[in-house]
């Protein structure tokens, strides 16, 4: 897993005619206790989970605000939302996705008046492999073993196929165009 420099994002935007649905999605996690956490994996999880949304949006925006009814998804969490026991392992995480829903409501309610819809999708116990690729990106960038892959899916909490969640976003996107 590569940061994606915003030069190559607006390299990207300037050779795109139109863009209809601007769709970013990433994330990294590092379950580790509180006093084990350096100023670099916040930093690392910072520019991943909250700083490559922001980005994204503001490399895309100038083209989308071209296209009538343009829209905007970003992944959140819901380790983002208010939570009655949190994980004492996930200040990064929950940390950094709080941080996005709070972007996404600002941005929803800045881009409302110009008609361009913001979606924050708050997937919770989705399979995926979240804590590898996050432990890849966490050695490719902090420079640690990559096989120490923390933050696993609890036993029993998938609640829905990856595939699954692509075909709920679909049906409420098509939902918010008609």
């Amino acid at each position: 897993m590569t940061v994606v420099l915003p030069s190559s994002l607006e390299h990207l935007a300037r050779r795109l005619p139109e863009l209809h649905l601007l769709v970013v999605t990433v994330g990294v996690l590092d379950m580790r206790p509180l006093d084990e956490l350096t100023e670099a994996h916040w930093h690392w999880v910072w520019k991943l989970n909250v700083m490559t949304s922001v980005l994204a949006v503001q490399a895309f925006l100038p083209l989308m605000r071209r296209q009538p009814g343009a829209g905007i998804v970003l992944t959140g969490s819901g380790s983002g939302l208010a939570i009655r026991e949190p994980d004492p392992l996930s200040a990064l995480y929950a940390t950094t996705k709080h941080a996005l829903t709070g972007y996404a409501g600002v941005l929803r309610a800045a881009l409302a008046p110009e008609g361009i819809h913001v979606t924050l999708l708050v997937p919770s116990g989705v399979e995926g492999n979240l804590a590898a690729t996050s432990a890849r990106s966490r050695a490719a960038l902090l420079g640690e073993s990559v096989d120490e892959v923390r933050g696993q899916q609890p036993a029993g909490r998938v609640l829905l196929p990856a595939a699954a969640l692509g075909e709920q976003l679909v049906r409420g996107l098509e939902g918010e165009r008609t």
